[in-house]
């Protein structure tokens, strides 16, 4: 019984810690300058659809009560593509970047590997989008291959539209 109740408690904070961010995020808008958690998810275009899942730590700015609002984020991303379903050849690349996200326009430099069956394929991907009030972003990108690989339906050119969750920026 002891074991079971043991296990209970372990579950209980492994759901705690995952859910602290998330949480954390609601401060008190007397300071406008903060440190949190941006969750990003989206959807990519590159020759096929890639869905995008993104979480970014930095510091997120938004001072709107005021007479002229201004809202920002900024900081490292850590996330990963995945090609949708229906796709041959299917693809995953983890990335790692830093967005720099005022509120009218988004900013971004991403190192990317992609991994195809026997193909691996290390990109860098600088990024330059518009911005609705840090909210939604809508960004055109380019992907230079760093090896000789060659991924299937992978573009160069890449859309990119992601939704930005952070209760700091967005209240």
């Amino acid at each position: 019984m002891s074991s079971l109740s043991n296990l209970h408690t372990g579950s209980r904070i492994v759901v705690a810690v995952l859910l602290f961010p998330l949480l954390s995020a609601a401060q008190d808008i007397s300071n406008p300058n903060q440190k949190g958690f941006v969750f990003s998810p989206g959807i990519t275009y590159q020759s096929n659809f890639y869905l995008d899942v993104n979480l970014l730590y930095g510091i997120t700015f938004n001072n709107s009560p005021t007479k002229i609002p201004i809202i920002y984020y900024q900081g490292f991303r850590l996330g990963a593509e995945s090609s949708t379903i229906g796709v041959d050849n299917y693809t995953i690349a983890p990335k790692i970047g830093y967005e720099y996200c005022p509120m009218f326009f988004s900013l971004r430099l991403s190192g990317a590997v992609y991994f195809q069956n026997d193909n691996i394929q290390p990109r860098i991907i600088p990024e330059l989008g518009l911005s609705l009030s840090t909210f939604i972003n809508i960004t055109y990108g380019y992907g230079f291959n760093l090896s000789h690989s060659n991924i299937q339906d992978l573009s160069h050119h890449r859309l990119t539209i992601s939704v930005n969750f952070n209760r700091h920026l967005h209240q």
